[in-house]
């Protein structure tokens, strides 16, 4: 058997002390306005003296998360829906993106290993470093022609008067190629 008692209504079961006194109690109807929770926020990252729209309760989880800069894990909440609440929102959504790919790439960075990341940042310096002296080195060489002229050959040929071919070429009397 399942009660649903109405708004403004308390279900007691026997058994329980009717002498303590309830300073509040909430259902589950999160339908009804009565039931609605109630956010205060305040400080420097909070929007002064604004009444903001309602959002869920399970979007607080992410926005604190945003605030205090730690990393969120998966839930049904999610910051787009409360962030109109932050000051740095109005500054533009170009800054607030930074913010999350900083706190994104530090969450990675901590969960890779400052090791690996310095690694990595080391390895690309020197493939840098690299870059630039040969760049450099490539600049001061000079291009020299060669002193020496190329030895010219005979063509191979089945003429009675060639005596070898592949000789260096001493007379002028058959074709030459260069």
């Amino acid at each position: 058997i399942l009660f649903i008692g109405k708004p403004g209504y308390e279900i007691i079961v026997p058994g329980d002390n009717p002498s303590i006194e309830l300073l509040g109690d909430h259902g589950y109807g999160n339908r009804v306005k009565s039931m609605y929770p109630i956010f205060y926020g305040f400080g420097p990252v909070f929007q002064q003296n604004m009444q903001a729209e309602p959002f869920h309760t399970v979007d607080i989880y992410p926005l604190m998360s945003y605030i205090l800069k730690l990393e969120t894990r998966i839930t049904n909440g999610s910051l787009d829906n409360a962030k109109h609440i932050l000051r740095d929102h109005l500054k533009g959504k170009f800054l607030n993106e930074i913010n999350l790919f900083v706190l994104t790439t530090t969450t990675n960075i901590t969960s890779w290993g400052y090791t690996t990341v310095l690694c990595l940042i080391l390895v690309i310096l020197i493939g840098i470093i690299y870059t630039i002296a040969a760049c450099r080195h490539s600049r001061q060489l000079i291009y020299v022609e060669s002193q020496y002229v190329p030895v010219r050959y005979r063509l191979l040929s089945n003429n009675e008067g060639s005596k070898s071919n592949l000789f260096a070429d001493e007379s002028g009397n058959e074709e030459e190629t260069q």
